[in-house]
């Protein structure tokens, strides 16, 4: 299988490529839409000739440790089950997986609303996932989106997941050096 292309975008850059062809995109791509829930981005992606497939996956950009623990305050958040939990994880995992299975796309489009936590954690994990890539640890992973990683690194073989303690020491370096220039890869 050939190596995947991970473009991790912002709604509204996502938007633009979609509508506006910012990307010249000429070759299959699948797509995940991470938003807040419909009324944020109340928009249909429609599969096409090269948009092969669509997730679209709803969770605030807050990890289910602090949601649990506002449990009072976020009920409603719980009852819908609108943070990622253990079902989110499996959900985009299932995603990736049958396209790898199927190996029917060449590019993978994630957003969420800014960007820079959630599909960005997704997007390590892909790239993690297709390509065996890890040079974007150190661009892609904070303290936001720790605990959205984490999940997904549980359905990597014991071989290819990264150690907590390896991937804390890099967040602490990221502490000091974070920039939302270099998230966007």
């Amino acid at each position: 299988m050939e190596k995947k292309e991970i473009i991790v975008l912002s709604a509204e850059d996502f938007l633009k490529t979609i509508y506006f062809d910012n990307l010249k995109i000429e070759k299959p791509y699948i797509v995940i839409s991470i938003r807040d829930d419909d009324r944020i981005l109340p928009i249909e992606i429609k599969k096409t000739n090269l948009c092969k497939d669509v997730l679209i996956s709803e969770f605030i950009d807050l990890p289910e440790s602090r949601v649990l623990e506002l449990k009072e305050e976020l009920n409603n958040l719980v009852e819908k089950g609108l943070y990622f939990n253990d079902n989110k994880a499996k959900e985009v995992f299932e995603y990736l997986s049958k396209h790898k299975a199927n190996d029917d796309f060449e590019k993978i489009l994630i957003h969420c609303v800014a960007g820079q936590s959630r599909s960005q954690a997704i997007g390590l994990f892909a790239e993690i996932y297709f390509n065996e890539d890890y040079s974007n640890i150190s661009k892609r992973l904070h303290e936001g989106n720790f605990d959205y990683f984490l999940k997904l690194q549980e359905y990597l073989p014991k071989e290819k997941q990264i150690p907590n303690e390896d991937l804390l020491e890099i967040i602490d370096r990221n502490k000091t050096n974070y920039s939302s220039e270099d998230l966007f890869i």
